[in-house]
């Protein structure tokens, strides 16, 4: 989604229409949803992070800034905060759920396919949360260096050094497997 139609939606929103806030969430759901449950590892939490975000970021729309940075940005800002609190809150990392995933030839390829899942999975939970929510957001939802720097409140050299270190360590434990 372009700045500009966020905007427009935005301004929409401010004019005294909330039903234009819709289009918000029905650009946002999914991406903020993928986010969330690689983050928390857990459906039903994520979805109940994802009304909580939708939610505050309607409230708090007014003070959204746009010559602060992008929407989405603000966004993803808002939705890390919410699970970062949800993880201080559980201190025990739940089992995780796996989605249902497409494209099943044979039973061992599934099998192979769920494994590699549950690797990737495990490997990432053992990452500090901001580390696991850089790699996130850089290899899962594919943001920019300046976004992630935004969203992180880290200075862009630092979200490119803590990527890469998260990548050299996720690839050497995926190795010894």
């Amino acid at each position: 989604m372009s700045q500009k139609a966020d905007i427009d939606i935005i301004n929409n929103i401010k004019k005294g229409n909330p039903d234009a806030f819709e289009d918000i969430v029905l650009i946002y759901e999914k991406p903020l949803y993928v986010y969330i449950v690689n983050i928390v590892q857990h459906k039903e939490t994520a979805e109940d992070i994802l009304q909580d975000v939708f939610l505050s970021a309607y409230m708090h729309l007014p003070t959204y800034n746009r010559f602060l940075g992008k929407f989405s940005t603000w966004l993803y800002r808002i939705t890390r905060n919410r699970c970062l609190n949800e993880l201080k809150r559980k201190k025990e990392v739940p089992e995780p759920d796996f989605p249902d995933m497409p494209g099943r030839e044979t039973p061992a390829g599934d099998l192979l396919k769920k494994e590699a899942f549950q690797a990737l999975n495990t490997a990432l939970n053992n990452l500090s949360f901001e580390d696991r929510s850089i790699f996130i957001l850089a290899e899962f939802e594919g943001l920019s260096y300046q976004e992630i720097a935004r969203i992180e409140n880290l200075k862009i050299g630092t979200v490119k050094s803590r990527l890469s270190r998260t990548r050299e360590k996720l690839f050497a434990v995926l190795r010894k497997k």
